[in-house]
């Protein structure tokens, strides 16, 4: 039996996504969860809230390599090896300014360089005081982010990230969408732009992280109020309250929980609706 019905319906937190995290708050059902549970007897999970239960599962490795692209900027760590007509070894740290400072050669500016051209890029600025000199470099301590989440989150507020962080890991940060947040219009903000918009759906149920994007300090995280829902129960292992998206058929949901159990008959559903007017009507398929 499904039974699709239209859902149309904080905390602070400020914490680093390298200590322990509190346990996710625990969620009050939404009124449509209670309302399928006084229509079937049964609360309904909301689909893929699960994956929320152990937000740490899902931060950014911050001893991991930074990939190539990774883009250079304040608090970054650089690490230094000279030698030659002059030596030098050392950890250097990019200023406000994303500039260092090297004995014996001066300010070189290394804000907004990619990983993968670091040593060429030094090796050119020490070249300008310096000939015949060997030099190495290294990424070290990454710097942190701080980004904004809000609207319809588990746990709202400011985190600070490390900055290999992308849109994924900040929405895990926050404990994800609350009960009546949405899974599938996740809006990542930069400068009053909407930068992605994620649909979680596409990462729970096939690992798609095409819209997923990496983070830069001061972005904001909208998580909106959740589309029309449908609650799918009876013969069925993958029982929940879906959230749709215009266009969206039975066979789409279904698809999601991993499509229809060998148990199951196909030959007959029943479905009810809740109409404009608040009347619920039903129709066997």
């Amino acid at each position: 039996t499904m039974a699709p019905r239209a859902d149309f319906g904080a905390q602070d937190a400020q914490r680093n996504n390298l200590s322990p995290l509190r346990a996710p708050k625990l969620q009050t059902p939404s009124q449509f969860q209670k309302f399928v549970q006084e229509s079937t007897g049964k609360l309904l999970p909301l689909f893929g809230a699960s994956l929320f239960e152990n937000p740490m599962a899902y931060a950014a490795d911050a001893a991991s390599p930074a990939p190539g692209e990774y883009v250079l900027g304040p608090g970054d760590e650089v690490r230094i090896q000279i030698w030659g007509v002059i030596d030098f070894a050392g950890n250097q740290t990019l200023d406000r300014n994303g500039q260092i400072n090297l004995p014996k050669i001066g300010a070189i500016n290394l804000g907004g360089v990619q990983v993968k051209d670091l040593e060429a890029v030094l090796k050119k600025q020490v070249a300008t005081v310096y000939n015949n000199v060997s030099l190495n470099a290294a990424l070290g301590k990454l710097r942190g982010i701080t980004v904004y989440v809000v609207g319809q989150a588990n746990q709202p507020g400011t985190y600070n990230l490390n900055s290999l962080s992308t849109l994924i890991n900040a929405v895990f940060a926050s404990g994800g969408p609350n009960v009546n947040g949405s899974m599938r219009q996740i809006e990542l903000k930069r400068g009053g732009k909407t930068i992605t918009t994620l649909d979680l759906y596409d990462f729970i149920s096939k690992g798609d992280k095409s819209k997923d994007a990496a983070l830069q300090p001061g972005d904001v995280i909208m998580i909106p109020p959740a589309g029309p829902r449908m609650a799918l129960v009876g013969a069925t292992d993958h029982g929940a309250i879906y959230e749709l998206k215009a266009g969206a058929k039975v066979k789409d949901v279904l698809s999601l929980g991993g499509g229809i159990s060998a148990m199951t008959s196909q030959l007959k559903a029943l479905i009810e609706r809740i109409d404009n007017q608040a009347q619920i009507g039903r129709s066997h398929v």
